[in-house]
């Protein structure tokens, strides 16, 4: 994680920052953005079970 980065997850909105993790449990409504004029990065690993995969 570089830069900001403003994660919405179900209605609640945190400022993630350098050295910031998170996970969440993607069936709720989430957003991810920039709020800055500057670059930011972020490592975007997800999980699918095996029972889930088409």
């Amino acid at each position: 994680m570089a830069g900001e980065l403003m994660l919405e997850i179900d209605g609640d909105t945190v400022l993630l920052t350098p050295g910031d993790s998170f996970q969440f449990q993607s069936h709720l409504p989430h957003n991810i953005f920039n709020p800055t004029s500057s670059d930011a990065t972020v490592l975007w690993i997800m999980h699918i079970s095996s029972e889930q995969h088409l």
